[in-house]
């Protein structure tokens, strides 16, 4: 195995004219660039030599459940429109997943206090509602504090539903238990909102699944996009 000796080329021209120079150079596909630029303070934003965003676009869209005829004819066709809108898509269903995964969460929560509306603060003079499930056998350490004003609402064989009125939130050590977040928003409403959120969810479902039908041209144009993407890097390398 022969190893080949290295020459390296230093090119100087005219400012007007780099990018029909770089075009050249990336034709001839013979030479690896070397940065003349100082790193980047934020590395980040460094441009990268291959199409992440294409790469990207392709995987979310392929790994659709259901996907569409495949479009094979260019006309009207813009792979960054498509890439575009696919990565939109992405961050919107992931977006909207967490929302929903979060009222799930919270109908859980309250649904176990029953559907109720909490009072605007200036209706109860400055006071607030703080919530705990408390142990049943807790529950004796409550009546135990002279200045805590609280409400059994609720009780089952195992906890005690405890309603604690104040204008902030008793301190740890003073409860049994770490308090239940409510929200400020009704077991209804809550349930209106998952509903909103399940339809939104549904429709960037069908948005996405729209977009499969480009799925085979976005690959057929992979290569001009990594050609692209490496000029765009070689003028952040450049002078």
């Amino acid at each position: 195995m022969t190893i080949a000796t290295l020459k390296k080329v230093s090119i100087c021209g005219l400012i007007n004219e780099k990018q029909q120079v770089l075009d050249g150079l990336q034709q001839l596909g013979a030479l690896h660039l070397v940065s003349l630029r100082p790193p980047l303070d934020e590395p980040e934003k460094a441009v990268s030599e291959r199409p992440e965003n294409t790469y990207k676009a392709i995987k979310f869209l392929t790994a659709c459940p259901n996907k569409r005829h495949q479009v094979k004819q260019e006309i009207g066709f813009d792979v960054d429109e498509i890439v575009k809108q696919a990565l939109y898509i992405q961050q919107q269903i992931r977006d909207i997943t967490d929302k929903r995964d979060f009222l799930i969460a919270r109908i859980r929560d309250v649904s176990l206090w029953g559907n109720f509306t909490l009072p605007k603060q200036d209706e109860l003079a400055g006071y607030l509602l703080w919530f705990y499930i408390v142990p049943i056998a807790n529950l004796a350490e409550l009546s135990q504090q002279d200045d805590l004003i609280f409400e059994v609402v609720h009780k089952d064989n195992r906890f005690a539903f405890v309603v604690v009125v104040a204008k902030e939130e008793p301190v740890a050590n003073t409860m049994p238990v770490k308090r239940t977040h409510t929200g400020t928003l009704s077991l209804t409403e809550l349930k209106i909102s998952l509903n909103k959120t399940e339809l939104e969810l549904e429709d960037y479902r069908a948005d996405r699944e729209a977009l499969t039908r480009w799925i085979y041209l976005i690959s057929q144009n992979l290569a001009r996009a990594e050609d692209k993407a490496g000029q765009a890097h070689a003028q952040q390398q450049t002078l």
